[in-house]
């Protein structure tokens, strides 16, 4: 295991745990996607922190919302953050899918380029469902490429599945990028994941609910969820 991924819920009092599409729509009417990415990203630095000084050296990614991407103060906030938890840029790992690069893509592309100054790494998410995919790669450099569980899932029955997920390994490879095999069990099929040469694959979660440091509203009953990446 070498990264894990920031997976954030909410611990509502009296709904219980919510998952992400049932309540990042309130917080964005509400204008609170700042102050909540910036908690998030917080709370994975400090479990990093803890972790490396533990002797453990993984890096974390991060879902980086459309609302986000297009905050022209979100590189600066991520780099204090990586200074107040003295961690180097390369240990956080934003990720993006293709969807958030179309309501403003010149401003989404600036604000990918200073991350990349900055010395992040950066990933695509759920590679292969989008419109273009293509398309992006031929003016996005990206560190990661992330394949849709949809394919993953079908390893084990379908064979233009398995030529899919090939043909995106060899694609990777060339493009210099790591492919990540989204919702991937080798229990479940293991002869697969071995044909198709998947070094990289997540797998099972981890829960962890880190301490609020100060009194943010936003980051009241939050907890984040890390999926291992083998």
């Amino acid at each position: 295991m070498h990264s894990v991924e920031a997976l954030v819920r909410w611990r509502h009092p009296t709904r219980g745990l919510l998952l992400p599409d049932q309540f990042l729509p309130a917080a964005e009417d509400a204008g609170l996607m700042r102050p909540l990415a910036a908690r998030v990203i917080d709370m994975a630095l400090t479990q990093l922190r803890s972790w490396r000084d533990e002797g453990v050296m993984l890096t974390v990614a991060v879902n980086v919302s459309t609302t986000n991407l297009l905050d022209l103060g979100l590189v600066a906030s991520i780099a204090r953050l990586l200074r107040t938890h003295d961690l180097p840029p390369e240990s956080l790992i934003p990720e993006i899918t293709e969807s958030t690069l179309t309501t403003d893509p010149q401003r989404a592309r600036n604000t990918v380029a200073a991350l990349r100054r900055l010395g992040t790494r950066l990933s695509l998410d759920d590679y292969g469902t989008g419109w273009s995919s293509l398309a992006r790669l031929q003016v996005l450099s990206v560190d990661e490429l992330k394949l849709d569980q949809v394919f993953v899932a079908r390893l084990a029955l379908d064979p233009r599945s398995i030529a899919i997920v090939r043909s995106t390994v060899a694609l990777a490879h060339s493009l210099g990028a790591d492919l990540v095999a989204e919702g991937c069990r080798r229990r479940r099929h293991p002869a697969r994941v071995a044909q198709v040469r998947l070094q990289n694959h997540t797998g099972q979660r981890a829960q962890s609910s880190p301490s609020p440091r100060g009194n943010s509203e936003v980051a009241h009953g939050a907890l984040l969820h890390a999926e291992m990446i083998r």
